[in-house]
């Protein structure tokens, strides 16, 4: 996952250095970052110490003006929505549904 790799980048970590914080090899990161699970993502996160959704969208990607008090940021199918209209949240929402 491309975002995986930018954090990686962020925060000074090799790919080496990132298998070890995950207590497994770079070979098997390799694999992982291609189609990672659920449970996976959530152990990516926690080793990288950031929150879940970062490894999706960076926090320049779901900001928001100081004037807006909504944002909502949805990843669906492998593809990435950010709604700052709540009706036009609501009505994706109601779609989903």
């Amino acid at each position: 996952m491309d975002r995986i790799e930018s954090i990686l980048k962020e925060k000074g970590l090799t790919k080496a250095a990132f298998a070890d914080l995950m207590g497994t090899s770079r070979q098997n990161i390799n694999s992982l970052l291609k189609n990672p699970t659920r449970e996976k993502l959530e152990a990516i996160a926690q080793a990288l110490n950031v929150p879940v959704w970062q490894l999706f969208a960076s926090t320049e990607e779901v900001a928001c003006p100081a004037n807006d008090d909504f944002v909502a940021f949805v990843r669906n199918a492998g593809h990435n929505f950010t709604f700052t209209d709540k009706r036009e949240f609501r009505e994706f929402v109601d779609r989903m549904i």
